[in-house]
């Protein structure tokens, strides 16, 4: 019978929340301006239970006219 497996990797902190984890077991979000974000498990787990943050209504404004 096979023992316990160590896991090995390099180990990096989330950009949300902060959190140590093997980068291995980090989830993609996108791509953006040719790079790839990552966040942890937790993270990318709230992020699809809560939905994205909101966007503001100015973003949608007709720019003005001088």
């Amino acid at each position: 019978m096979a023992g316990p497996v160590e896991q090995t990797g390099v180990i990096v902190a989330c950009p949300r929340c902060g959190t140590e984890v093997l980068q291995k077991s980090m989830i993609p979000l996108g791509v953006v301006d040719s790079v790839i974000s990552y966040v942890c498990m937790p993270c990318a787990r709230t992020m699809t239970a809560t939905g994205p943050p909101p966007v503001a209504a100015e973003a949608f404004a007709e720019p003005a006219q001088p």
